[in-house]
């Protein structure tokens, strides 16, 4: 009999355990709608400030964990496409049919810039929501400073982002590198009290696996030389030395299981390594390293000593490799322009879907909100744009979580409206629910919206003349109304990608774990050092074996985005999900032979990687 999913519901409004309360994040929320509210309140200039606090927030919403240098160019991409949208949306507005057929436009535009990358897609989604805002303005409300006031807004946010930068540099470098020796402790604990087929073994595994994919780019990026010195000429930085090291580890901790006598001093090893990574000018944290119990067994005893050597004085997470963010947009941006809008052009079938199906239900969403009956707004195209960003995950589970999320702040925003008096006092309420935002974004998306609808509500209470008005209804309304038309038009009548992508991320995945033997079958004994804490083997594959272990992590995470879903798309993502068992399986083995050939100097035995490409070829 197959193996059934978790039932689809459950796995709809499961929400994921908050691991911590990105406090940071949270004051900077509230900083950045309280403030101008502030301000606005005082000089009597609310509208102004709404549009402060709306660039704001959508440049800081987001809860982030990658350097701040990679954080800043997206902030500043972003803002010329939001004004852009003001712009288009104030010139198409006041006729029907323009309108319609501008926002249409602009649909199709964001959806092309989605896939740009990373750098781009925040400002596709801020250019359609700008759309959708300006086209609905009163007659004679539009002002050319409002996007000057929008994009003022982005700039605030990307000053207090900077302050903290100021204030504790290099935080998500150390955090995300903490991280990885943290999963490797409790890996490694895991595994010295465990047999191995205990599925807490592979529990921790895998999330050691995805911290150290996680940390990769900031790793394999920076130099995590000691504080004081000067920089040495390296052919290959101390951080990617390091991530050498902790692939070692992590396959010498698979195969020592059950060895408590050598796991145990070593998780104690890598907590206190964390420790010192976090807090490196702590008084305990260097003594703490020398003075530890260190595993005897040799091949874990000279990886642990290479890595007390480096951690047991303060690090210096430099960047070998630093670009102003002005440098890093213009060279995303030469890149697009020498051919990458060409390749952008020739994108894969699914992506002309998203598209497709995004114009296709603003359309529908602006004839929703023309011809209904009753009091229809521009919140319809707006939760339809944001639900259908391509790019956010499972367009089911978003439209349904939305309007859970919505219903449940709605009924906050009522509560509100009924014992809090317009004034200061509702300024407060929007920073209480500006604290609590990011936590709950780290739940799931009905929990963000859960708190996110009450603070817009709020916020366009405020800027309305008289006693305070309740919109809730007519927003709940609306987006359900916006949700029913994502489900129908922009999900129902697709093909799901489950069936028609799945082999294109498959292919993906095969040459990656291909791309890796090859490298292997490269490497010549001899033509690196080849203890375990050098260079050797190891070092020559490290590029291949992380990008084998992304496309892993990756089509994983893609098939569970559909286990949401109805029963028919939810098992088909289901029964797929022990092929990446397999692949990961296979890599794994493919790391104890490389950590065996680079310790005993062998040359690598052309009949098993052999055997192992043909394994590779069939994957998924």
């Amino acid at each position: 009999m197959a193996a059934s999913p978790p039932s689809w519901l459950r796995t709809l409004v499961n929400a994921h355990p908050a691991l911590y309360w990105p406090w940071r994040h949270s004051l900077r929320l509230a900083l950045l709608t309280t403030v101008p509210l502030a301000v606005g309140f005082y000089t009597g200039h609310l509208t102004q400030a709404l549009f402060v606090c709306l660039g704001g927030l959508l440049s800081a919403i987001t809860v982030q964990t990658d350097p701040y240098s990679e954080r800043f160019p997206r902030i500043f991409a972003a803002v010329p496409f939001g004004m852009l949208g003001f712009f288009w949306g104030a010139l198409i507005a006041g006729n029907h049919l323009a309108t319609i057929a501008g926002v249409v436009l602009a649909a199709l535009v964001s959806g092309w810039i989605s896939f740009w990358g990373k750098t781009f897609s925040a400002g596709a989604l801020q250019m359609l929501v700008l759309t959708v805002i300006a086209s609905h303005l009163p007659p004679g409300s539009v002002s050319l400073w409002l996007p000057v006031l929008f994009a003022t807004g982005a700039v605030y946010a990307a000053t207090l982002l900077a302050i903290e930068a100021l204030l504790i540099p290099k935080q998500p470098e150390k955090k995300l590198v903490a991280l990885v020796f943290d999963s490797l402790a409790e890996f490694a604990r895991t595994a010295a009290l465990s047999d191995s087929n205990d599925s807490a073994v592979k529990a921790a595994l895998h999330n050691t696996l995805l911290n150290q994919a996680n940390a990769y780019d900031v790793l394999s990026d920076i130099d995590v030389r000691q504080e004081g010195l000067p920089k040495a000429r390296r052919e290959r930085p101390m951080g990617q030395q390091c991530l050498t090291w902790l692939d070692a580890l992590t396959v010498l901790i698979a195969k020592h299981r059950g060895d408590a006598a050598n796991l145990l001093p070593l998780a104690d090893f890598l907590k206190a390594t964390a420790h010192a990574v976090m807090h490196p000018h702590a008084a305990n944290s260097a003594a703490r390293l020398q003075a530890m119990a260190l595993p005897q067994q040799a091949e874990i005893a000279a990886v642990v000593q290479s890595i007390a050597v480096l951690f047991s004085q303060p690090l210096d997470f430099e960047r070998t490799r630093a670009k102003s963010v002005a440098r890093r947009l213009a060279d995303d941006w030469h890149g697009l322009c020498a051919g990458g809008l060409r390749v952008k052009l020739q994108a894969q079938r699914s992506n002309f879907v998203n598209i497709l199906s995004l114009a296709l239900c603003m359309l529908v969403a602006m004839l929703a909100e023309f011809n209904l009956p009753g009091n229809r707004s521009y919140w319809i195209p707006l939760t339809v744009a944001v639900i259908l960003k391509p790019d956010f995950g499972s367009v089911f589970v978003r439209a349904v979580q939305r309007s859970l999320g919505t219903l449940l702040g709605v009924l906050i925003a009522v509560a509100i409206f009924y014992w809090v008096p317009k004034g200061m006092w509702l300024v407060a309420v929007v920073g209480c629910l500006s604290v609590i935002l990011p936590w709950s974004s780290l739940k799931n998306y009905a929990w963000q919206c859960t708190f996110l609808t009450p603070l817009i509500l709020i916020l366009l209470d405020l800027i309305i003349a008289g006693p305070t008005v309740d919109y809730g209804q007519q927003r709940l309304i609306d987006t359900v109304l916006g949700a029913l038309i994502v489900l129908v038009f922009g999900y129902f009548i697709w093909p799901k990608p489950v069936t028609t992508s799945y082999a294109q991320h498959r292919q993906s995945l095969r040459k990656a774990v291909l791309a890796y033997l090859a490298a292997l079958q490269a490497w010549q004994p001899g033509a690196q050092a080849s203890s375990t804490s050098g260079g050797g083997l190891l070092a020559a594959t490290q590029t291949e074996r992380h990008q084998a272990y992304a496309e892993i992590f990756s089509l994983r995470k893609w098939l569970q985005n559909f286990l949401g879903e109805p029963p028919a798309i939810s098992q088909q993502a289901f029964e797929k999900l022990p092929c990446m068992d397999e692949a990961e399986a296979l890599v794994d083995a493919i790391d104890s032979y490389a950590v065996q050939c680079q310790t005993s100097g062998q040359a690598v035995a052309e009949d098993q990687m052999a055997q192992w490409t043909e394994q590779a070829k069939v994957l998924g």
